[in-house]
């Protein structure tokens, strides 16, 4: 799709699409704490160096990707929501920024095998179901190269007993309830990861977990 020529209807997904909260994505992000901050924290631990080629999926309105191709040169982030995709388009041409956007989903995306260096995810595995948290992972680990790594950042156990009190209903959700339990690892090694490392925290809810492809 080129500037200019967006579908306004999600792509097909059984999984989660903010199509209608693409308007205020930013606004509502930064209200929740998940500001500039949060994203270098993410970048941190993704440890990006100039020249690697890098995937955003789930990338909203592209902040993290234009952060990520500020950092490496270029960066792709893809979404299912053309509203989402459509602001990103036109913050690269305000920040004349190379990042490329995509309509698509993490569970069929269009890249060939071994094509990145690192895939990010932020905020986005807890919108899929655990058919499509499965099958995501199996198409990140397929377009990731040989020793590629996987930076994921999601809602995890929590830490505080306290946020027990607001999250508790998430744990009968299906998109959600392994997130809580703290169950996602068996999903990355059904994919393909032999070892994933929770690398960080965020507020005592959410993790940061880093996986590598089997060089």
């Amino acid at each position: 799709m080129k500037e200019g020529d967006f579908n306004t209807h999600p792509v097909h997904t059984s999984g989660m699409s903010l199509n209608w909260l693409a308007p205020i994505y930013d606004w509502w992000c930064l209200k929740i704490g998940l500001g500039p901050g949060f994203r270098e924290e993410t970048l941190h631990y993704a440890g990006l160096k100039s020249g690697e080629r890098v995937l955003d999926v789930g990338c909203g309105t592209g902040v993290l990707t234009r952060m990520a191709a500020k950092a490496v040169g270029s960066a792709v982030g893809i979404d299912p929501a053309p509203k989402m995709i459509d602001i990103a388009r036109k913050n690269v041409i305000i920040e004349n920024s190379n990042a490329e956007f995509r309509l698509a989903v993490i569970e069929n995306l269009p890249f060939e095998d071994n094509s990145f260096d690192c895939v990010l995810s932020s905020f986005m595995i807890h919108h899929l179901p655990p058919d499509l948290k499965l099958k995501g992972l199996a198409e990140v680990h397929r377009v990731l190269k040989p020793g590629g790594r996987f930076l994921a950042v999601d809602i995890s156990r929590p830490s505080n007993p306290l946020w027990w009190i607001l999250v508790w209903p998430l744990y009968f959700w299906k998109f959600t309830r392994d997130h809580i339990r703290g169950r996602l690892e068996p999903y990355f090694h059904k994919a393909g990861f032999p070892s994933i490392e929770t690398v960080g925290h965020w507020k005592g809810l959410f993790s940061f977990w880093l996986a590598y492809k089997p060089p």
